[in-house]
């Protein structure tokens, strides 16, 4: 028979079909049809007659008894049975197959893309700040009476012995708090390492050094960073040796001096001239400004990004006054990098997700298929390179925004392509709205469930 819970379920779309003025039929020699075929009507008249004439909804009580016969009831209980062996087939071989291939392969996807840069990347900027040393009258003093008028690369060394970090560092203490707390500074800037590095490149004997990476000379002292306190450092070891040695460390005094002067006038004139933009890129990627400079561009309601839109400029913008006079300018190159930029990394990200999910489609698709998915294709076996063309196909439409929700993407293309004839996207689609909405993922499965027991029957059903 009918139940009352079947009759107030289907009392809503009864009177939406009545309002619609269509009909609701059941498609033939479907199951749902032969229910249709042994419920027994009785006359609206015969329901109603004691209730009106104008009345329209017959109920519910009535038309439950309608149906109370041993023939509808055994068509009930067969259509149930059935409904039920093939919603959970197809159910269960989502569930065993279909997700852990879409978990897998979205999975190691992820993995894949984690590391590749999301949207704009732009430089940072890094503030070079002079070593204090320079800032020490009697310091400085002693370098420039040791600075010759031109300089000419060493093409003598020094035969120390090695030294350990610890000890390189004890050597160079001078005496004095003021030029070790400074020299400490430069130590901290250059790194803990190098000056070990110096010491052993440039005055240890080379067959006892023990360092793998040499430096020369010339490399320590042009360097645009760091060649100031590489200069200081190494004038500095040059003045600690012992007497014997001081005749073959002449040349490494005298041109370390010289860097050392013609850095710290470099690194003055910026800040006499306002010159804010050291180097446009370093080798790390970086905008180098001058630190002191840089605050007073802060200050002047300058910002980060003028910086980098004039360091992306033509060499034309280089002092506070150039770059805040023309900023409109430095504003406008600077969205140009970040516009660049984001479509650089969406290309590349993109490509990295593409790349990912055709390797690791391919792996799955090839070793590890399911028994149900093997099943499949031993009876139907030219549907294999059908799988592989729509997976081809699908991929090309796939770009940067597939990546928001890699998960959900990664399922669509395998239910459009390796899963195509089991019409599982649907339940996954359900399983993520009900994830979304806030319920477990075992409870979405149930929701996702009696959708496909709704669908089932609606495909029963024609107008």
């Amino acid at each position: 028979m009918l139940f009352d819970c079947s009759c107030e379920a289907t009392a809503k779309l009864v009177a939406e079909a009545i309002d619609g003025d269509f009909a609701l039929r059941p498609k033939a020699n479907t199951p749902l049809a032969e229910l249709v075929k042994t419920t027994t009507v009785v006359p609206i008249t015969d329901l109603t007659a004691k209730l009106g004439e104008e009345l329209k909804v017959v109920p519910l009580e009535d038309m439950a008894a309608q149906a109370n016969n041993s023939l509808h009831n055994g068509w009930t209980n067969e259509t149930v049975e059935r409904a039920a062996a093939i919603v959970n087939r197809r159910v269960e071989i989502i569930r065993t197959t279909v997700l852990p291939t879409v978990r897998d392969i979205s999975g190691a996807v992820l993995e894949a893309v984690k590391n590749v840069p999301v949207g704009a990347e732009l430089p940072n900027i890094e503030r070079y700040a002079a070593c204090d040393m320079i800032n020490v009258p009697g310091f400085m003093e002693k370098v420039e009476r040791n600075t010759p008028i031109s300089y000419i690369s060493p093409d003598k060394a020094p035969s120390e012995e090695p030294k350990s970090r610890e000890q390189l560092i004890e050597f160079l203490k001078m005496g004095s708090s003021t030029l070790d707390t400074a020299l400490a500074v430069a130590i901290n800037h250059v790194g803990a390492d190098n000056p070990w590095l110096l010491w052993e490149s440039l005055f240890v004997n080379g067959s006892k050094a023990t360092v793998e990476r040499y430096i020369t000379f010339d490399q320590a002292v042009m360097d645009r960073s760091l060649g100031l306190d590489n200069a200081i450092l190494i004038y500095v070891m040059t003045d600690m040796l012992k007497d014997s040695e001081f005749g073959v460390a002449k040349q490494y005094r005298e041109g370390a001096a010289y860097w050392i002067t013609k850095h710290a006038k470099t690194y003055n004139a910026e800040i006499t001239g306002k010159k804010l933009l050291r180097t446009r890129m370093n080798e790390r990627g970086a905008v180098v400004v001058n630190a002191v400079v840089y605050a007073e561009f802060l200050q002047r309601q300058g910002t980060a990004e003028m910086v980098l839109g004039a360091a992306a400029s033509d060499n034309t913008y280089n002092t506070i006054d150039a770059i805040l006079e023309n900023s409109k300018d430095c504003l406008r190159a600077h969205t140009v990098l970040k516009s660049s930029s984001f479509t650089e990394n969406s290309l590349k990200l993109s490509a990295a997700f593409r790349t990912s999910l055709t390797e690791n489609f391919m792996r799955s698709f090839r070793n590890e298929r399911s028994d149900a998915e093997q099943g499949y294709f031993e009876k139907y076996p030219g549907d294999e390179s059908l799988v592989i063309s729509k997976f081809d196909n699908l991929l090309a439409m796939v770009g940067a925004s597939s990546l928001e929700d890699i998960y959900r993407n990664v399922a669509k293309v395998l239910c459009m392509s390796r899963f195509f004839y089991m019409d599982c996207e649907s339940y996954l689609d359900a399983i993520d709205v009900g994830c979304k909405a806030g319920l477990s993922p075992e409870e979405a499965e149930v929701q996702a469930g009696l959708r496909e027991i709704s669908a089932f029957v609606t495909s029963m059903i024609t107008k």
